[in-house]
């Protein structure tokens, strides 16, 4: 991974290029929200921001949270907790089974970061949630820049 700090003390990787991300949207079978490709576009992943997440994921390893393993965990364990989501219809805003089943996972760790396609924005953007694991905790944001906003300066005030 290339720790180079670009413009603004920003820790990043090299760009990604147009052709990487419209070969993620392409193997995922979506177009990534505005904030999100801005992103790929600056720095194609990057290591963890703040204290629990380890990496933010480059495009090729850009995965949907129920085709991996941690995925497939945390939906059962949540299954067992709050039901399964055919059995919630109407939860499937804060339901965390569904929320895990349709959810892309853009970074991991400690904590997970999942954009949820379920109902975009006007602008486009996709909620976006961070997945507390050792608590089962999930916060919802509105967007992708928000969660990385957050995590940056998470734990700065108490200092």
């Amino acid at each position: 991974m290339d720790d180079r700090h670009g413009e603004g003390g920003v820790l990043g990787n090299e760009p990604g290029t147009e052709r990487a991300v419209a070969a993620a949207e392409h193997r995922l079978a979506v177009r990534f929200p505005p904030s999100f490709r801005h992103f790929l576009l600056t720095s194609d992943g990057c290591p963890g921001i703040g204290a629990w997440t380890d990496e933010l994921y480059s495009c090729d390893r850009l995965a949907w949270f129920r085709d991996t393993a941690a995925g497939e965990t945390s939906i059962a364990v949540a299954e067992v907790f709050y039901g399964e989501s055919d059995q919630h219809p109407d939860e499937g805003d804060w339901h965390p089974p569904a929320i895990f089943e349709r959810s892309l996972l853009v970074a991991g760790g400690h904590d997970y970061w999942l954009l949820d396609p379920a109902d975009p924005g006007a602008e486009g953007e996709w909620i976006a949630w961070r997945y507390e694991v050792d608590d089962g905790e999930l916060t919802r944001f509105t967007n992708f820049a928000e969660l990385v906003d957050f995590c940056r300066t998470e734990g700065t005030d108490d200092e």
